[in-house]
């Protein structure tokens, strides 16, 4: 008998695990960033967002446009000259974009033992 109530308590845990994980999945998330295909490469300054919990895949829903968007002109002349200051945070498939963090000047995100989370943390 107890064995039946032990596998009846996992049985209903799981459940309701799953339909969280369901939920949160399915639920609409507002996003801060244009849902547009961009035709040029751009540069813009971006505040992390607070969160209790990280939940879902590096986007660029993790964070919050500040100012202006700044056109990148000459892409390979960019990166030539600044391009070890960035790392790749994540690939963004419904806008196509390759999103790339700089992180504040001074930190070293080798310290994390996550090093996605010290990217989003420190992000200029």
């Amino acid at each position: 008998m107890d064995i039946i109530l032990a596998a009846s308590a996992v049985i209903a845990a799981l459940t309701l695990a799953l339909a969280c994980y369901v939920v949160s999945r399915t639920t609409t998330h507002s996003s801060s960033w244009p849902k547009l295909k961009q035709s040029r490469a751009y540069k813009q300054k971006m505040t992390p967002k607070k969160r209790k919990r990280q939940l879902y895949l590096n986007s660029l829903d993790d964070f919050n446009p500040v100012g202006e968007m700044t056109t990148i002109s000459d892409v390979a002349g960019f990166f030539s000259r600044r391009g070890n200051e960035f790392s790749v945070y994540s690939i963004d498939w419904e806008q196509e974009v390759l999103v790339l963090i700089r992180p504040v000047d001074g930190v070293d995100l080798k310290q994390h033992p996550f090093f996605r989370e010290a990217q989003r943390r420190n992000a200029a």
